[in-house]
């Protein structure tokens, strides 16, 4: 059927981030022509002198420059200033040595020789798991996302035609190609997204919830529904040989209020084959949204769960340094209540960090020990205090 805007989605609430870090030659702005940058992709420029003529050795000097550059300009970018300030000697000492391991591949985008100094301006792709990895092994903390569901509700109108899984949720074929993207992305970023195909509402719903425009009460009916605590909902239109344009509200189930909204455009290739034009851009386009948005929600959450208690959590009888990070992401991940854990002290097989939980002590004592999905067998440490102890077995 023909499609028509929400007459209420006028108000959109627009971010503007601008990343601009005085550090000589470190990178660019992304060009409006070049389209929207990948995850993990860099801009760099190198610059090294010309000795005697050996414009080869210049080039090859310059490029290793510009490697480094690219990979500074991705941790800054992945740090923050806070934790760049914070973990300086460690980003020096042990990360840019070692940029180029760091570096899936890089593309030349232009190279300028002069009469004295030979410049390059490089496009780079950062191994995004080999930098998180050696950052968590240095002890370097990233600003994880929350484990929190969340209902995709996003109509697709392709070339003037729309479909929605909640007007007929039991018979619709399954999640659509925007759905598909917006998953990924967000699963990327550590939430977990719900799968309304494997768990259909039933038909008793009432069939005001069921009208492509929805009011965020309706919204969080669904939400409700499905145990979720978020809402994601818009619309994704597509129009063949110009452009995809993808609009989402974020809105928060426990509060019934809009908390962030995005919109984000790319235009298409006319010279694309037709039976391909969507599915790399629309990729682009859910991967650059999500990158926007779930900072915003994540801020949400943490606005509140600082209102809950705080615990020192220990744990005993690492093996290594991955034994930890895997208790913190069952805590935040699997034990309900468990909002944020923050390593404070590492001594030789034990680590120690402050745990933010909804909740007394012994319930969180209690929801550790007795879930399934334990990382490794725990048993509670005797202790003083409220500090709480565990030592794997």
């Amino acid at each position: 059927m023909n499609s028509s805007r929400c007459p209420h989605r006028h108000n959109r609430r627009l971010f503007v981030a601008l990343g601009l870090f005085l550090l000589p030659g470190i990178f660019l702005p992304w060009p409006a022509d070049t389209g929207m940058p990948e995850t993990g992709e860099a801009l760099a420029i190198g610059e090294a002198p010309v000795l005697e003529g050996n414009y080869a050795l210049a080039r090859k000097t310059a490029i290793d420059q510009a490697l480094m550059k690219g990979v500074e300009s991705y941790l800054l970018r992945l740090l923050g200033s806070g934790r760049a300030v914070d973990h300086f000697d460690c980003i020096a000492r042990d990360l840019l040595p070692a940029a180029q391991e760091q570096v899936t591949n890089f593309h030349i985008l232009t190279e300028k020789p002069g009469a004295d100094k030979y410049r390059v301006l490089i496009k780079v792709k950062v191994n995004e798991g080999m930098v998180r990895e050696r950052l968590r092994s240095a002890g370097v903390i990233l600003s994880e996302s929350p484990g929190l569901d969340l209902l995709l509700m996003v109509s697709e109108v392709r070339d003037g035609t729309q479909s929605y899984w909640w007007k007929d949720p039991e018979n619709f074929p399954g999640l659509s190609s925007v759905e598909l993207a917006l998953h990924k992305a967000f699963q990327d970023k550590g939430f977990r997204p719900v799968n309304h195909t494997f768990v259909p509402p039933g038909a008793n719903q009432p069939v005001g919830v069921r009208a492509a425009c929805l009011e965020n009460d309706d919204l969080v009916t669904w939400g409700r529904l499905f145990s979720a605590d978020w809402v994601l909902y818009g619309e994704c239109r597509m129009v063949s040989d110009s452009h995809i344009s993808l609009n989402i509200k974020a809105v928060y189930v426990p509060k019934t209020m809009t908390v962030c909204e995005e919109t984000v455009t790319q235009s298409l290739d006319r010279n694309s084959d037709p039976g391909q034009s969507f599915s790399a851009p629309l990729e682009d386009v859910t991967r650059h949204l999500t990158d926007r948005i779930s900072p915003c929600m994540v801020q949400a959450i943490a606005g509140e769960s600082n209102t809950g208690a705080s615990l020192t959590v220990t744990l005993k009888g690492m093996r290594m340094p991955k034994d930890f990070w895997r208790f913190s992401d069952f805590l935040t991940r699997d034990v309900a209540g468990a909002t944020s854990v923050i390593p404070s002290e590492i001594r030789a097989d034990t680590m120690s960090a402050t745990v933010k939980f909804e909740g007394r002590r012994d319930a969180f004592i209690h929801r550790v020990l007795s879930h399934p999905k334990r990382p490794f067998p725990l048993r509670l440490y005797p202790g003083r205090g409220e500090a709480v102890v565990f030592s794997i077995e």
